[in-house]
């Protein structure tokens, strides 16, 4: 890729080894294919890294954000959005900010547990309804 002096491919890295990984990382990139929604993402945002990700992450905000970039399982690709990050001191500012802003408005803990109780009170109203409807059917007959 013409990256090596710029980039450390690590692997698998362990629990124990992720923190100090992404203290010491300038962007996050996760090519993947079949990984839904992973916390690593949330992770390196946290830590106010720019991600480059694949779209099977699933996580649009990145792009809503501008904390990174979404791009296809490319080689070129891939080498294209690193350098375009890390060569562009501005642009890497703006999406390290924008990247822990994002985990703040849309993954911090209170904001995912109003997620849920609205998500639950839809359920409810929607469930009630229905009962509504049959309960209505049932008179009729």
């Amino acid at each position: 890729m013409g990256l090596e002096k710029k980039v450390i491919f690590t692997g698998l890295i362990t629990e124990n080894e992720k923190l100090d990984m992404l203290e010491s990382a300038s962007l996050f990139v996760l090519t993947s294919h079949s990984d839904v929604h992973p916390i690593a993402v949330q992770d390196a945002l946290t830590m106010s890294l720019p991600v480059i990700i694949t779209e099977d992450c699933d996580y649009p905000e990145v792009k809503d954000y501008d904390a990174g970039l979404i791009i296809d399982e490319d080689e070129e690709q891939i080498t294209n959005a690193i350098l375009s990050i890390i060569e562009d001191k501005e642009r890497f500012k703006k999406m390290s900010n924008n990247a822990r802003r994002l985990v703040l408005e849309k993954f911090q803990l209170k904001v995912q547990i109003k997620k849920y109780e609205e998500m639950y009170r839809d359920v409810i109203k929607r469930h009630n309804q229905i009962q509504i409807k049959n309960n209505r059917s049932h008179d009729i007959k």
